[in-house]
């Protein structure tokens, strides 16, 4: 590992050795520079088991906290990690690393146990034990990472759940919870089945020649890569990175159909195709103040006299767009996910939807409008409005271009009892491409640091 992390670069220009291949699972490595400084991390796998971090259940399906206990020693979450426990399994929705002593932190979560609520067996219901998997497949990673729908996560959990069962001639579903995909991916056949592909694929990383990243493709096609911060960071990784994979090739396994194995210009067009969404970045990346900006300001009273009057009239602005799309708010649930914050006056929120025209909202709407407001939920960050907006107008809200998730500056308020969880310390981009989704993790307090870059096939 390198001293100081290199400027971030596009992975495509990395250098690409493979294919390596069983049966139809393929794999490629990427070689690149570290994108992470020199620092002691460990994986949550790892640091869990160490008991030297904490996943809090918060009894708030979509939000986790998380508490990193040790003195010298980050850890990092990988998107789609699975905890093991609390009152439903989740799959942690961001790339996140937790600085040492960090105190709790709230991250983003999908449940992947549909329908349990309470303690499971001898483990404990306020909090997650154990992280033995990762999200698996194209289908569930984009339900999860990038479209941010609950019940799409169920739906493919539920897919992954069936083909496993069919590829391996019984079922996979746990009797103690069948809705479980941590307790099905436990499953003694599958584990079984599994072992071929790891034993054949674990060694092509090597220490010689140390990658940080690798594609994957199943049957041929290429589904998704992972790019780490450091090759120290993907060694850890790879264990449970090629497990995941894994999973995905034997849900896709096809009896007596022999699978194309591609070669790397494929895994290559593969990443450039995806990251060009990247060079359609405008407005986004600007410093503009936009909704969420405006009501932390206001709520930590970092923003006062003319300059509280200048954001407002962003807000405005942007609450013209914003009323074309609040009719697919109601997929959101908006009532239950978005929540108005007490300690600012509503008398702003009805002075941004008076002057935008829209008596007949209701205070949810108003809320909104006029950026006011915490999402209670998640799952809300991790889906962008689908803004019908013309994007040359304004490139802001359309999610076809790219959306920037602002977690920086952004608390889960409890309004119960008034208690705030700062937000992870991260900053989320997805860039939409011709082939698939590039979701990127940057260090919120130092925006030059990458931690991880997804790439999801569509």
């Amino acid at each position: 590992m390198t001293s100081a992390a290199a400027a971030p670069t596009k992975v495509s220009g990395y250098d690409i050795t493979g294919p390596f291949t069983h049966d139809n699972l393929t794999i490629f490595l990427l070689h690149g520079p570290d994108t992470l400084p020199e620092r002691p991390i460990a994986m949550l796998d790892e640091a869990l088991a160490k008991k030297t971090f904490v996943v809090h259940e918060t009894g708030t399906v979509n939000e986790l906290q998380v508490e990193n206990l040790s003195t010298d020693e980050d850890v990092l979450i990988q998107p789609g990690d699975i905890v093991k426990g609390g009152r439903q399994d989740r799959l942690i929705a961001a790339a996140v690393l937790v600085p040492a002593k960090s105190g709790k932190l709230a991250v983003p979560s999908f449940c992947v146990e549909q329908g349990r609520w309470q303690q499971r067996g001898v483990e404990q219901a306020g909090s997650f034990a154990a992280n033995l998997n990762l999200a698996a497949g194209k289908d569930l990673r984009n339900a999860a990472l990038v479209n941010g729908r609950q019940t799409e996560v169920w739906a493919n959990v539920q897919t992954l759940q069936a083909k496993l069962s069919a590829n391996v001639a019984k079922p996979v579903a746990n009797a103690q919870s069948p809705t479980s995909l941590q307790l099905a991916l436990e499953d003694t056949s599958v584990l079984e089945r599994l072992k071929a592909y790891e034993s054949v694929l674990a060694p092509v990383v090597r220490a010689e020649r140390p990658p940080v990243g690798y594609v994957v493709a199943v049957n041929g096609k290429v589904t998704g890569a992972e790019v780490y911060g450091s090759s120290v960071v993907m060694a850890k990784a790879w264990p449970k990175a090629l497990k995941a994979a894994a999973v995905e090739a034997l849900a896709e396994w096809e009896a007596g159909v022999a699978s194309r194995v591609p070669g790397a210009v494929v895994a290559r067009a593969f990443l450039a195709d995806t990251e060009r969404g990247a060079d359609e970045r405008q407005a986004d990346e600007r410093q503009l103040a936009t909704v969420s900006d405006l009501a932390w300001m206001l709520n930590t009273g970092s923003v006062v006299g003319d300059a509280t009057v200048a954001y407002r009239d962003n807000v405005v602005a942007e609450g013209q767009a914003l009323r074309q799309s609040l009719p697919l708010l109601s997929e959101f649930q908006r009532d239950e996910l978005l929540v108005p914050n007490r300690n600012v006056g509503t008398a702003i929120a009805q002075t941004a939807a008076n002057q935008v025209n829209t008596p007949v909202l209701n205070r949810a709407e108003q809320t909104f409008l006029a950026g006011v407001y915490y999402e209670r939920r998640d799952a809300v960050l991790q889906r962008p409005i689908q803004s019908q907006v013309n994007p040359e107008r304004n490139p802001v809200m359309n999610s076809t271009i790219v959306y920037h998730t602002r977690l920086a500056g952004r608390a889960n308020v409890n309004l119960n009892n008034a208690s705030v969880t700062a937000p992870a310390p991260v900053s989320v981009n997805r860039v939409q491409g011709k082939g698939g989704v590039m979701v990127e993790s940057r260090d919120r307090n130092n925006p030059s640091v990458v931690i991880h870059r997804s790439f999801i096939a569509k």
